[in-house]
């Protein structure tokens, strides 16, 4: 009868031989070289190569603490041989290079100028950028194959979420928000609607602006009020009260 050691032991070398060659052909099949299949099998060599159970298990504890360091070699041989492939087979700008989550060449929509601000100071944002591979291993993100992409700088703090439309939420690392919106905007609040403003203000309309009132409107002014019309300036009311 076969004891369970053996059987232990036909089991790990099975385990062994199975990883190792679906490792090589993994790594084959995504474009690896000879030599750069040999240089990552050769991180896990005393693993794969132990054929008694109880050594891969000493082996296994004494790379633990190294474990990390070998993940993140393979890791960047993944994202260069990534990044290596697109800038072979596609030219920048190329709609290929976007569909894939570290883009060699990033989709850039840059940041809408603000049109007019007078007593605000807001800090400018980066243009959107889909790109990760500058930035690795801080940034992370993903793009799908529409062009709608998420990016997270952790050394930063930045954070962008873009629609392939150009609308798009920022947000930096001290709280600051950019909300970009390349269409129209429809605000429905079925309830009380409260905005706390505990700086400056700007408001700019650049076209027509129109307010409607269902019931009373106070308006308080604690320093000086200045309006300015470059036209007509018209108020209509049953009653005006100037104190």
């Amino acid at each position: 009868m076969t004891d369970a050691t053996t059987i232990a032991n036909d089991f790990a070398s099975n385990i062994n031989s199975t990883f190792s060659s679906n490792l090589a052909s993994c790594l084959s099949a995504n474009g690896f070289s000879s030599g750069d299949i040999a240089s990552i099998s050769s991180l896990y060599s005393d693993i794969l190569g132990s054929p008694e159970i109880s050594s891969i298990t000493a082996i296994c504890s004494d790379h633990l603490t190294g474990l990390g360091n070998d993940l993140d070699n393979l890791a960047k041989g993944l994202q260069g041989s990534i990044s290596a492939s697109h800038a072979k087979d596609n030219k920048p700008g190329g709609q290929d290079n976007y569909i894939a989550q570290d883009a060699s060449y990033g989709k850039i929509f840059p940041e809408k100028v603000t049109v007019h601000s007078k007593v605000t100071n807001v800090p400018d944002f980066p243009a959107a950028n889909s790109e990760l591979t500058s930035e690795y291993p801080h940034t992370y993100g993903k793009i799908d194959t529409a062009h709608n992409w998420y990016k997270v700088n952790r050394t930063t703090g930045y954070v962008e979420f873009v629609h392939n439309s150009g609308s798009s939420i920022k947000i930096t690392k001290t709280g600051d928000v950019s909300i970009r919106i390349t269409g129209s905007l429809k605000f429905i609040v079925d309830s009380d609607y409260l905005l706390n403003i505990l700086g400056n203000h700007d408001h700019v309309t650049k076209g027509h602006e129109y307010k409607a009132s269902l019931s009373d409107f106070e308006h308080v002014i604690d320093s000086t009020a200045r309006f300015k019309a470059s036209d007509l300036f018209k108020i209509l009311a049953g009653e005006v009260d100037i104190n």
